[in-house]
């Protein structure tokens, strides 16, 4: 009996294989069996082989989504293309609307939203803002704000009546309740009531009656004002504690002489008095003059100067003899 062998090898080689119409080609390790035709080859899918190119699947399979969206089940056999309707999932206790804060979940979803409050803004320049009212006259008592006129009113009030009281803009602002534009509604208002400093005239002197602009540490910093008087006197107060207030005593003067003198405790002459004979003999001092008379003249006494041993004494010559220094 004649054997019919077809090609054969690895399925590897199956890719670069040339076949003629009608020759088999058997892939050995896979079991794939294949056919030339006229335009190339095709694979004949025997039982236990595995199918590189299929029309229709044996067992149809279903295409589905399930999750944070989903999509109804659809069934595919490989015949035709697959369209699945994806269907995103409700958010539990989110209704459908507009909302100007929202809250998102690691997946970017929204999980809650609401609206925004005056609470939730952040301070805003208001140089920042367009668009917006530049005159009080543009607000109505409707919309819960004064009118230009009640706001003019307050100011007139509030300046004619205490405006060294206007310490800063904020006391103002609130002097006028909720003006937006406060200080356009003032400019008239206010104009000549408080000066500058930096445009103010000089003055050449300063007198005890001018007054200087102070703030209060003690009221919270609130602005008055003090003479150069009070000011004068405050120094001189505080550098009396600091320097020493010595004022020399002063005594009758007296003339060039000799005087008995009388010191106060701070070591100072306080007192002179003439000197008298009475005080001169009371410290043993005779009253008459004095003579001293000499002793007589000897060979060791000449004049009143006696002499030692070693000094010899001749007519009227002095002449020194052996001087011994002695013995210890």
């Amino acid at each position: 009996m004649s054997t019919i062998l077809v090609k054969r090898g690895p399925q590897d080689g199956i890719t670069n294989l040339v076949l003629q119409p009608g020759e088999f080609a058997l892939a050995k390790d896979t079991g794939n069996l294949y056919i030339g035709t006229d335009t190339g080859k095709i694979h004949l899918n025997p039982p236990g082989g595995t199918s590189d190119v299929a029309v229709k699947l044996q067992t149809p399979r279903e295409f589905s989504i399930s999750g944070d969206g989903t999509a109804a089940a659809v069934t595919f056999d490989g015949t035709q293309n697959v369209g699945l309707t994806l269907q995103l999932a409700a958010m539990s206790g989110l209704s459908a609307g507009t909302y100007t804060k929202v809250t998102v979940d690691t997946k970017g979803r929204v999980t809650a939203g609401t609206i925004l409050t005056i609470e939730d803004l952040p301070s805003i320049p208001y140089s920042k803002i367009t668009g917006g009212p530049t005159k009080v006259s543009e607000f109505t008592n409707d919309s819960g704000y004064q009118t230009e006129a009640q706001v003019a009113a307050k100011v007139a009030a509030l300046v004619s009546s205490a405006p060294e009281t206007l310490d800063t803009l904020q006391e103002l602002a609130e002097a006028l309740g909720n003006d937006p534009d406060f200080a356009t509604t003032i400019t008239e208002q206010i104009a000549g009531k408080e000066p500058k400093l930096s445009t103010a005239q000089g003055k050449g002197s300063i007198t005890d009656a001018d007054t200087l602009a102070m703030l209060d540490s003690a009221e919270s910093n609130a602005t008055k004002t003090i003479t150069w008087a009070q000011v004068k006197t405050a120094l001189e107060t505080y550098f009396n504690t600091l320097y020493n207030n010595y004022v020399h005593p002063t005594y009758a003067g007296a003339a060039s002489g000799l005087y008995k003198i009388t010191v106060d405790t701070t070591g100072h002459v306080s007192g002179v008095e003439a000197v008298e004979k009475d005080d001169i003999t009371a410290l043993g001092i005779p009253a008459q003059d004095t003579v001293y008379t000499l002793p007589a003249a000897t060979d060791s006494v000449r004049g009143g100067v006696k002499v030692g041993n070693g000094l010899n004494i001749s007519g009227d010559v002095l002449s020194v003899g052996d001087i011994d220094g002695g013995t210890f």
